[in-house]
């Protein structure tokens, strides 16, 4: 039976000289706390591996999440600061920022619950966000393997930040794929269809596959395949099926932003982009005619006005000096009837 982590570290204890604040989530390899350092008054979180699991590939692959977030520096990649076996309780640890914005999954849910979604724009703003992250992991010849909301997390200024990279894949050193060879390393809603049929060949696309998952599901609300079960999932990806249209949830969505889910979502990995940075690059360029777009249209608008206006001032120019020209003429000569004319008789009648 998995043993309860609140029996390990307890709020309010101490874990080395960290002050236990409260627990902050478990899973099936441990649990994460949120916790003080009395030293400098930074809240950080420790995440501890449960002692029933021992050495082994767990814990080595535990060890290697911190070692490769040490390694990458990145503002939006959770800055790991430390790694270790605590001797007191001899519980494997790891010690890094603690992002008091919650995950994308919590941001997801209460927009849900108040009955709306994300915007384009904000959805855009996360993936462009993440996308850099992913090519910081990229050039450090890594695969994350397990982009997802729950791994999304925000800053205290709102910022989005990837982390979690305990399944990651490095790519230059095969010792460290640790995991069995038919073992599913990730999460399959999520993963690309390369990745759901032999995950130690995924590369950065399947990042950039996850990825647009997540984008589809910040649009529309849940993910593509939201009923599907696991066989379901990895009969799309025999077949190379394509996940749906945004359009069919989200019938307004940007031309431009179909492409840019078609292109990541593609079944084919080498239709993909080809880097994250390409995403970025992507959307950079949409900005760019978009602003140019903008700022045609304020052109015209403004000469159109500037038009309108000048129309109206000669007209009004034009009034003006009509009616002063009225007021130079004299005015008109008064006709001279004589008195008697209004009474007079015609001739013949007496």
């Amino acid at each position: 039976m998995t043993p309860d982590p609140t029996a390990l570290l307890r709020p309010g204890g101490t874990f080395g000289d960290f002050t236990v604040v409260e627990e902050l989530g478990k899973g099936g390899m441990g649990a994460a706390y949120l916790v003080h350092d009395p030293r400098n008054g930074a809240d950080l979180v420790v995440k501890v591996m449960y002692p029933s699991i021992g050495p082994g590939d767990s814990e080595r692959r535990f060890i290697r999440e911190a070692e490769i977030a040490m390694r990458i520096e990145h503002p939006n990649l959770v800055k790991v600061y430390d790694v270790g076996r605590d001797p007191e309780t001899g519980l494997a640890y790891m010690v890094m920022d603690y992002e008091s914005g919650g995950s994308l999954r919590d941001k997801i849910t209460e927009k849900l619950l108040a009955g709306e979604r994300f915007s384009v724009r904000e959805a855009l703003a996360v993936v462009r966000k993440i996308a850099e992250a992913l090519e910081a992991v990229a050039e450090a010849g890594a695969v994350h393997r397990d982009v997802k909301p729950d791994n999304i997390l925000f800053d205290a200024a709102g910022e989005p930040v990837l982390a979690d990279l305990g399944v990651a894949k490095v790519e230059s050193d095969a010792s460290t794929i640790l995991t069995m060879s038919h073992m599913i390393v990730g999460t399959p809603s999520y993963m690309a269809p390369e990745h759901l049929l032999d995950s130690h060949n995924a590369d950065c696309r399947a990042d950039i596959y996850s990825l647009g998952i997540v984008l589809w599901e910040m649009l529309a609300g849940e993910r593509p395949d939201s009923e599907a079960t696991l066989p379901d999932i990895r009969a799309r990806a025999l077949r190379g099926k394509r996940i749906p249209d945004i359009r069919t949830m989200r019938p307004k969505t940007p031309r431009y932003v179909v492409e840019l889910l078609q292109r990541m979502c593609d079944p084919k990995p080498e239709r993909r982009f080809a880097t994250p940075m390409e995403i970025v690059q992507y959307l950079d360029c949409w900005r760019d005619i978009q602003k140019r777009r903008f700022r045609t249209v304020i052109a015209c608008t403004a000469a159109a006005m500037a038009i309108a206006l000048a129309t109206v001032v000669s007209i009004g120019v034009w009034l003006i000096r009509e009616n002063l020209r009225r007021l130079d003429e004299p005015p008109p000569a008064e006709r001279e009837d004589s008195p008697e004319s209004e009474f007079s008789i015609p001739n013949g009648v007496e």
